[in-house]
């Protein structure tokens, strides 16, 4: 069997990563929204790369701009079909409804706070290493 990745692929304003042999993960810049949307076409992961990707925005946060980048995640709830487009919640309350694919029971710890101002090298490989 093959069990290499693909190679990210980076444009302006696009990206697809491999994060799991065969599972893509897309981010898009949507400049007018000033936002970054991430599409995980493999819903058994969700949780975990969301989980890493906020790892990372806490540690370059903390490591690169000084606390100073604010920013507010929202998840796609895919379990209501609307027809004027996907339903969107803020992850907190994404969590607290239990709603999957973001959040799977007790033992999914990708959900937890990660504190801003502690957040050391080790703390940031352990929880992207958790996944």
């Amino acid at each position: 069997g093959n069990d290499s990745k693909m190679e990210p692929k980076l444009f302006k304003g696009f990206g697809s990563i491999e994060y799991a042999p065969g599972s893509l993960v897309h981010l898009v810049e949507a400049k007018d929204m000033n936002c970054i949307n991430l599409y995980i076409e493999d819903h058994n992961i969700a949780s975990r790369v969301l989980g890493t990707v906020r790892s990372m925005l806490t540690k370059m946060n903390v490591d690169v701009m000084s606390a100073g980048l604010l920013w507010t995640i929202f998840v796609e709830d895919v379990a209501t079909d609307q027809a004027e487009g996907p339903v969107m919640m803020e992850y907190q309350e994404a969590i607290k409804a239990s709603l999957k694919p973001w959040y799977h029971g007790a033992s999914d710890t990708s959900h937890q706070a990660i504190q801003n101002d502690t957040l050391t090298i080790e703390d940031f490989l352990q929880s992207i290493n958790d996944y």
